[in-house]
């Protein structure tokens, strides 16, 4: 075994440990679940006898309609023609993504200006071992929270009578490599900043930017707006997260299994791609603020 995956390994198992112990994680995960079962309780109380009507539950109508006035009243019918899962598995996993994104995020800034890393460095660890073993541990738990509402999902399916359909056993890989790919993103803002605020700040700017850029792509929008949205929608969304999981989606969607598959793989060489680029910034900036 090398000496940096024996690093990772033991760097990452206690980065896990400290994880499991502290109740942040669990108050995130809790969120999203209060999330999901809003949705799922929210969606029964808005079927009548035509069908589902966003405007009959309080939280569905507000979503419902700032959807409407963005996206135009088919794409709400899309969204939930298949229930309420899909949509709720995407909101709710947020308040986990951010949580894990953002702690290690503002570990590693910490560390690495209080010199922590540094003094790690001096052993069998060097700067990749150790933003790999925070990567490793936002991976187990991310794939852990996935579990958590794929069983929270089953079980309101049984109570309320929903089906789980194959759009949200798909959507849930789709959501993880999603994941992987923005914790990429928080190791290189770790990298190419000296500070934890400065990191964070980039990160935060650079999630509303590719999510800004994922929407007004998706707009009813028209005129000089329609064409600036499109022309920086076109550039960014090779560098975003965001774009490859809705190319799934819609691959998915329209039974394009093989344009899924492409989708993902353009995901995982996004990923890739960031985490090498993040280990030669790092080597030749080393880990000193």
């Amino acid at each position: 075994m090398s000496d940096r995956l024996h690093a990772t390994i033991a760097i990452g198992r206690r980065r896990l440990y400290e994880s499991l112990i502290h109740p942040g994680y669990y108050v995130a995960l809790t969120a999203g679940l209060a999330v999901a079962y809003a949705f799922a309780a929210g969606f029964v109380r808005s079927i009548d006898s035509s069908g589902f009507d966003y405007t009959l539950n309080p939280l569905y109508n507000f979503v419902g309609g700032m959807m409407s006035g963005a996206f135009g009243a088919p794409f709400v019918g899309r969204v939930f023609a298949r229930g309420p899962f899909l949509f709720a598995a995407h909101i709710s996993f947020l308040p986990v993504l951010l949580y894990l994104a953002m702690t290690s995020i503002y570990r590693f800034g910490t560390e690495k200006s209080s010199g922590a890393i540094e003094l790690l460095c001096y052993g069998p660890a060097d700067g990749t071992s150790y933003f790999l073993a925070s990567l490793s541990k936002d991976v187990i738990l991310t794939a852990v929270s996935l579990a958590a509402f794929l069983g929270f999902f089953v079980a309101a399916g049984l109570v309320e009578n929903l089906a789980i359909t194959t759009a949200l056993l798909v959507s849930l890989p789709l959501l993880f490599f999603s994941a992987l790919c923005i914790y990429a993103y928080g190791v290189l803002v770790s990298v190419i900043s000296d500070g934890a605020n400065t990191a964070l700040a980039l990160f935060i700017t650079g999630v509303l930017v590719f999510g800004i850029s994922l929407v007004g792509s998706q707009a009813i929008v028209g005129g000089y707006l329609q064409s600036l949205s499109t022309v920086a929608a076109w550039v960014l969304k090779w560098f975003s997260p965001f774009f490859y999981w809705s190319f799934s989606m819609k691959a998915w969607s329209n039974d394009q299994i093989g344009l899924l598959f492409v989708g993902l793989l353009g995901q995982m060489v996004l990923t890739t791609t960031v985490l090498v680029g993040s280990h030669f910034l790092l080597k030749a900036k080393g880990v000193r603020p």
